[in-house]
């Protein structure tokens, strides 16, 4: 038996054959939150207490703003003294919006994602002993 080359050709496998068509690049939608303590909310992102306002910015500003998210970098809001924010503190909302030589004492900080999982975790559940592992996790007790 003699084998026709067309035979061969048509056998082998080639890219061509099993085309890809309509392929879509994934492209994460850029969303920034700001999140606060459970019962200041006003609405929930990904089960997480959020708040909503015009802009951002004024998001950020208020009182019982303690972390946000922009795009895929987390920040939580951290005084000069590398203590993390906690709501419940009445000190610590007593200085939210306190300044020194006209830089505000409370600023955001990036952290890495276990770090707001476990603020997260505080400010859902108010229970302190997540604000004690995102303090850890930060290296500062």
């Amino acid at each position: 038996m003699r084998l026709n080359i067309k035979d061969v050709e048509s056998s082998v496998y080639t890219p061509n054959q099993n085309k890809v068509e309509g392929v879509v690049d994934y492209k994460p939608t850029k969303e920034d939150v700001v999140f606060t303590i459970r019962g200041e909310h006003d609405y929930m992102y990904e089960d997480i207490p959020a708040i909503s306002d015009s802009t951002r910015v004024k998001a950020e500003m208020r009182k019982t703003a303690c972390a946000k998210k922009v795009g895929h970098r987390y920040y939580l809001k951290i005084n000069s003294r590398g203590e993390l924010f906690n709501p419940i503190d009445p000190a610590h909302l007593a200085q939210s919006d306190r300044k020194e030589n006209g830089l505000p004492i409370w600023k955001y900080a990036n952290v890495a994602y276990t770090t707001f999982c476990h603020y997260s975790h505080f400010l859902k559940t108010r229970n302190q002993n997540f604000l004690i592992l995102a303090r850890r996790d930060m290296g500062s007790t």
